[in-house]
């Protein structure tokens, strides 16, 4: 008799480390294991059903989502941040680039980095992929140094598209705006070195004279004009464009915000209080964005 306790108790203990080794695999916790051991030796048989129970019951809870957070076999339940897989369409707006090249996880940096191949602007995350070249993880610097060429070569290809649409079709206005936009979207960021953007100034030029040839051309074209004067630093065209556009658009906020903005980039500070002191007479109406600058360069 007391052989065949013996041999029961011996057969339940070595079912209740079976069970633990089962709940440990299971949940990837050797805490969980020891749980459940203590839970079957302390209530014998009791304890194996109340597991089983809150084992079913949870499974039966659980989101079919949940799946999300595995990666092969594996449940990482420390890092579940890193778990699922990049979904840039959230994490690019809610987590700025910059900040998500300095977390921890060079993994998570290099998916972030490879996501932006799937966006249909990549161009406006330029800046953080150069900065990406110098990140202390080689890899991640690799990365962004492919998607930057990735990138070179999507707007190569869009800006031949555009140009020969554009020059094939001289009277329809639409090709024209495109180019224009495709152009002055370039030529805003540091995609091409300075020596490559010349080149890009003159075809600018041409499709830019073409808008502002109507008699009242929209102030966007006025504007990129006068900004991309800025950059070349052509202080005399974009004072005639300032004037023009300023002629136009008596009531236009923008017209005396470009104006003030060449007196600044020139340093014409003659030129900024004669332009100042005929404010009054204008008929526009200033904001907060005009009424800073006027306040630092009036002369009391």
């Amino acid at each position: 008799m007391k052989l065949i306790q013996l041999t029961l108790i011996v057969l339940y203990l070595l079912l209740a480390v079976l069970f633990s080794y089962l709940m440990t695999k299971k949940y990837g916790s050797w805490e969980r294991g020891i749980f459940s051991f203590v839970v079957c030796i302390g209530f014998p048989l009791a304890g194996f059903l109340f597991l089983w129970f809150c084992d079913y019951y949870a499974e039966k809870q659980k989101d079919k989502d949940f799946s999300e957070f595995y990666v092969g076999d594996d449940f990482k339940r420390d890092n579940l941040r890193f778990l699922t897989e990049a979904d840039p369409a959230r994490e690019l707006n809610q987590v700025p680039m910059a900040e998500a090249l300095a977390i921890d996880s060079f993994e998570y940096r290099r998916n972030m980095i490879m996501q932006l191949l799937n966006e249909e602007d990549t161009l406006q995350y330029l800046e953080v992929l150069q900065d990406a070249l110098d990140n202390e993880d080689t890899e991640t610097s690799h990365y962004a140094s492919t998607v930057i060429m990735e990138l070179q070569r999507k707007v190569q290809e869009e800006l031949i598209e555009r140009e020969v649409l554009y020059e094939q079709n001289p009277m329809e206005r639409a090709y024209a705006l495109e180019w224009e936009e495709t152009l002055y979207k370039i030529l805003n960021s540091n995609i091409y070195d300075e020596q490559n953007r010349r080149r890009y100034f003159v075809k600018y030029a041409r499709v830019s004279d073409d808008l502002l040839s109507d008699d009242l051309p929209p102030e966007k074209h006025l504007q990129h004009r006068i900004r991309i004067l800025f950059m070349e630093k052509n202080f005399t065209a974009a004072q005639s464009f300032c004037s023009r556009y300023l002629e136009l658009y008596p009531g236009s906020e923008d017209a005396v915000l470009c104006q003030i903005e060449l007196y600044i980039q020139s340093k014409d500070s003659g030129g900024m209080a004669a332009f100042l002191a005929t404010l009054s007479q204008r008929p526009v109406l200033l904001t907060q964005k005009t009424l800073q600058y006027i306040r630092v360069f009036r002369k009391e």
